[in-house]
């Protein structure tokens, strides 16, 4: 029931409460503000521990619910059931931010163990497969199918050399000393000719330039019998100008394998990296070319052995490396125990979370304040195509970028703060700062880690700083993606997606970010751009990805016309989280109407009738827009593949709720609610081990429900902090009922801090 406080004559008062409305006539010292008390106290309605939302709308809920069930992927009506947390390195940051902040994890009862996106990424987060510089691999990579290192493309077949001794004729040419050779299984196997004091493995001929083979790829594998001492596994190669096995051409197993380990007796197959480039003779220049390999396993000075050197594969690698790997472990981790605040899963991760900006900041020189991709072999963008340039640096991966560019340097940036909030909070639990030593440029010594919460905020600084100068286009308006080496010009083709990243990530100026939205709303238009005004909701759920043609910017191999692609001209679901955040920072309301046309959208989508994995496909097979996913190539993205699109569930917390963390265990509210709504509730949201309900109203905040997973368990000493936006007009501040001086006021905020549990803060006229 709506009562309205005013301070108008007392007859149009109780009339406005006998009639049971809402008087919005604002007291008489605030002209122009209205003021409404709306009488709610939140009732918790779920039995299941899912994330529900519940508003004075009940089709938006409708929608909401609808959509979490569908994307989460947890019951019969997902749609897709590859989980929302299994995806690769690429995928950590967006299911980290999906499943952080609510029960999403098998503990709850509802969702199995094989849905938990929760249990999922923070399992990956405790063992990540990360290599002695600190970089984190996008997969296991234990197969020459797998990605492993890498990127699934290119691979060695463009251009490069390999074999996968798969038939006859790839094993044509090779040799062995003091073995002799076999294949089965597709295993390449030079088993020692009783006692020997080393195996050799010979390459047949043939010609690769460094450039396309920075790496060396192998599966290999060691079975010896009886005990063995082994002294090292050591590469040995051929040049053009150089046909002769030599000590200068040159590299040990123990010293340039990027995940090394001890070689012993025995060890079963696995996928190693070697990064060729950084030794001198190999390099990364075109014009030398490789012609013979080598594989030497030798046995420890003065002793012999006995076995079985087992190749499953031998191919020459592109340096596809994704440089936001190593950002996406740090922002996962920040996101899961900002949440959890739970200090064993910190301790476990730090030593990860430290050797990966380790590589940040040295391997890529983000010491200077934005990362370079320079130390990774075509990762840069001349505007040419050439063979072997513009490799993808993370999940928009057709991309071609400058070495210095805006995609990578928004996640860098956005790094640097969860690591500083890292640091922060293991000091505010004691968590013990281990030494932490990553590989050197070269190879052949270590970087200690030695950055404390305080420099990597002095950083981030530095980092927004630069990003706001390097990165804006006066001209257009807008962020541009850097500037292409070869031609010395701006790489700007609307990128919608990177400019509301950095808008939502906080690094924008507050011009920037209005000529931005001016431009994304259709309020200016930028000449050059294929897609303008109402034209960049062409798609409606999001706005298109870029506005201008990629033309050449594609790495070498790939090309798409204007909306021929998700990354030229189409759009995906996940998009439309970062469209509503941007929004908001700015209006509000502006936003909210977004997402009432998502709404709009996707019940158009549901009214067509698919279900399960046919859920959007019912739909637009009937359109002229096609679906990207698996090996279907599509404008939009919005299943299979697409993990992410869950995240727009998140945007309700993030935009509306102002749902946000500090290190020392408090949970902070900061509400947005649109004016279309008299209040907004979410249930069974999680912090520390706490489950909880938090609702919004325009004066109020109401957490309620407060229990704990576990009696006992919970948090200790956790806190809330509340901060609304103070009226114009005068009032008073009420805490669970009481009238509260414990406040202030900052920022134009109104800010409470109390204990956290059951506790509701509301706003009234004096």
């Amino acid at each position: 029931m709506k009562k309205t406080v005013c301070l108008f004559l007392s007859c149009l008062m109780a009339l406005a409460f006998f009639a049971g409305c809402a008087d919005k006539t604002p007291p008489d010292d605030t002209p122009g503000e209205e003021y409404e008390y709306y009488a709610y106290d939140a009732p918790h309605t779920s039995e299941d521990r899912l994330l529900w939302f519940y508003s004075s709308d009940s089709g938006l809920d409708s929608f909401l619910n609808d959509y979490r069930e569908r994307h989460m992927r947890y019951s019969d009506n997902r749609i897709h059931s590859h989980p929302v947390g299994a995806g690769s390195t690429a995928w950590k940051e967006w299911e980290s931010m999906i499943g952080g902040w609510w029960d999403a994890s098998a503990e709850n009862g509802t969702i199995d163990s094989f849905y938990a996106t929760k249990d999922l990424v923070s399992s990956w987060l405790v063992s990540p497969r990360q290599d002695r510089q600190g970089y984190i691999w996008a997969d296991e990579g234990n197969d020459i199918a797998s990605w492993g290192m890498g990127w699934a493309f290119p691979d060695y077949t463009l251009g490069g050399t390999g074999w996968l001794f798969d038939t006859e004729d790839n094993t044509e040419g090779w040799t062995a000393e003091n073995a002799s050779l076999s294949v089965s299984g597709s295993v390449l196997t030079a088993a020692s000719s009783g006692q020997v004091n080393s195996i050799e493995l010979i390459s047949p001929a043939f010609e690769c330039n460094t450039l396309i083979s920075p790496f060396l790829r192998m599966g290999l594998g060691f079975s010896a019998s009886g005990e063995v001492s082994v002294d090292d596994l050591y590469v040995y190669y051929q040049t053009e100008n150089n046909p002769s096995w030599s000590e200068s051409r040159k590299v040990s197993f123990s010293q340039f394998c990027t995940t090394g380990f001890q070689i012993d007796s025995s060890f079963d197959s696995q996928g190693f990296f070697f990064p060729m480039y950084l030794q001198d003779e190999w390099g990364s220049d075109s014009r030398t070319r490789i012609t013979r390999i080598k594989l030497v396993l030798a046995a420890e000075e003065g002793s012999t052995f006995s076995g079985s050197l087992n190749l499953d594969y031998l191919c020459t690698e592109y340096d596809d490396r994704q440089p936001l790997n190593p950002c996406n472990y740090i922002l996962a981790a920040k996101n899961i125990v900002e949440f959890s605040q739970d200090e064993a899963l910190l301790a476990e991760i730090m030593p990860h979370a430290r050797a990966a900006m380790n590589f940040l900041l040295n391997q890529l020189q983000g010491d200077e304040g934005l990362i370079d991709t320079g130390y990774l072999v075509g990762h840069f963008n001349d505007g040419l195509k050439g063979v072997g340039s513009g490799l993808g640096n993370g999940y928009w991966d057709v991309l071609a970028f400058p070495q210095i560019n805006l995609y990578c340097n928004i996640s860098y940036y956005n790094a640097l703060v969860a690591m500083s909030y890292l640091e922060n909070m293991c000091g505010h639990y004691g968590v013990e700062t281990q030494d932490v030593t990553t590989a050197n440029d070269d190879m052949s010594g270590t970087y200690r880690y030695a950055e404390t919460a305080e420099s990597l905020a002095q950083l981030a600084e530095t980092c927004k700083t630069r990003m706001q100068e390097e990165f804006w286009n006066e001209q257009t308006g807008r962020f541009h993606a850097g500037v292409r080496e070869f031609y010395n010009d701006i790489q700007d083709h609307g990128y919608l997606m990177f400019n509301q990243q950095v808008l939502a990530s906080g690094i924008a100026a507050e011009e920037q970010a209005e000529s931005v939205l001016a431009w994304i709303n259709g309020e200016r238009t930028v000449a050059g751009d294929q897609s303008t005004g109402e034209d960049i909701y062409y798609y409606e759920f999001a706005p298109r990805f870029n506005t201008a043609e990629i033309g050449s910017d594609f790495y070498w191999a790939y090309s798409a016309s204007f909306n021929g692609n998700v990354q030229n001209g189409g759009t995906a679901l996940h998009l439309a989280y970062y469209d509503l955040v941007s929004q908001a920072m700015l209006n509000k309301n502006k936003s909210f109407d977004r997402l009432r046309t998502i709404q709009a959208w996707y019940e158009k989508v549901k009214a067509a009738g698919g279900t399960g994995w046919d859920f959007y496909h019912a739909y637009y097979d009937n359109t002229n827009i096609g679906i990207q996913g698996g090996t279907s190539s599509g404008t939009i993205g919005v299943d299979y593949e697409f993990l992410e699109a869950a995240l727009l569930l998140t945007a309700v917390p993030d935009a509306y709720f102002g749902l946000d963390t500090r290190y020392d265990g408090t949970l902070i509210v900061s509400p947005a609610l649109p004016g279309a709504l008299d209040y907004w509730r979410m249930e069974n949201l999680t912090f520390g081990k706490y489950y909880y309900d938090l609702s919004i109203g325009q004066y109020f905040v109401q957490c309620s429900a407060v229990s704990e997973y576990t009696a006992g368990s919970g948090l200790e000493n956790a806190k809330l902090e509340i901060r609304m936006n103070e009226p114009s007009f005068q009032y008073k501040i009420f805490l669970n009922g009481e009238e509260t001086q414990d406040y202030r006021v900052e920022g134009g905020k109104i800010v409470l801090q109390t204990e956290f549990g059951n506790v509701k803060a509301e706003i009234k006229p004096a």
